[in-house]
């Protein structure tokens, strides 16, 4: 029997959305963070040619770094239902790379839906952001577009269908982000991803988020792999430079 929508049970979108309501009010209630280092952008001008399935990286949660100067993208979460510590582990993980004279670029991964975030992720030194195309519609997608712009972040549209992706692409959304685990029952669906990737990677660059740390699957052309941590945060991952493999 089909469930209406007064019955249906609760999706993973559901509870997200919840959650980070109540974390926007939060940080909204709380002291505006200062500006504690300038986003440079650029965050995928590391990678490449695009479409070459060059590069990949680990979910980062704390700093494994060793000093040398090295270049990378480094995809940090920021929500715990993603192996995340918040905006304060970004921060610190800003700092650590700076003491290392480190040529890296860091994409906030986060569940937007308000200002205030993009706020958050600039002052504690993200260069980019994504925007979770499921979670908010299109009005206030392209709005949160246009201010983290302003905020000089890079943007990286997360879409799970065809129609998001035409979407985002029609906006001049050049950085794709597709998720391997489908975001509301957390399923590993290889199909869809190949599907997305195949479709987008002409035309923009390509992330697949949420990989299994054993995915050893074909999803076509994709510039950057993001691994889920096979650790706690607290324990955290490595992060690999272009054209290494994950440990």
């Amino acid at each position: 029997m089909k469930l209406g929508p007064r019955t249906r049970k609760r999706g993973q979108i559901d509870k997200i959305l919840t959650r980070k309501r109540e974390t926007v009010a939060r940080m909204r209630a709380g002291p505006p963070l200062p500006a504690r280092s300038s986003p440079r952008g650029g965050a995928f001008d590391l990678l490449g040619p695009r479409g070459t399935d060059t590069s990949t990286t680990s979910l980062v949660t704390t700093s494994p770094f060793e000093p040398g100067g090295f270049r990378a993208v480094v995809v940090v979460a920021c929500d715990p239902g993603l192996g995340g510590e918040g905006y304060e582990r970004l921060f610190a993980l800003r700092t650590d790379l700076s003491s290392l004279r480190a040529d890296a670029r860091i994409v906030a991964l986060d569940f937007v839906i308000h200002p205030v975030q993009l706020e958050r992720a600039a002052a504690s030194g993200a260069d980019a952001i994504v925007l979770v195309a499921r979670l908010v519609d299109d009005p206030r997608l392209w709005s949160l577009r246009d201010r983290a712009q302003e905020l000089r972040l890079d943007v990286v549209v997360e879409v799970s269908s065809n129609e998001e992706l035409e979407r985002a692409l029609s906006q001049g959304v050049d950085v794709i982000a597709v998720s391997l685990r489908d975001r509301d029952h957390g399923r590993v669906d290889e199909t869809v991803a190949r599907s997305l990737i195949e479709a987008a990677h002409t035309r923009a660059r390509t992330m697949l988020l949420s990989a299994p740390s054993d995915f050893a699957g074909d999803v076509g052309k994709v510039d950057l792999i993001v691994f889920d941590p096979p650790v706690g945060p607290s324990e955290g991952t490595s992060a690999l430079v272009p054209g290494t493999e994950p440990a």
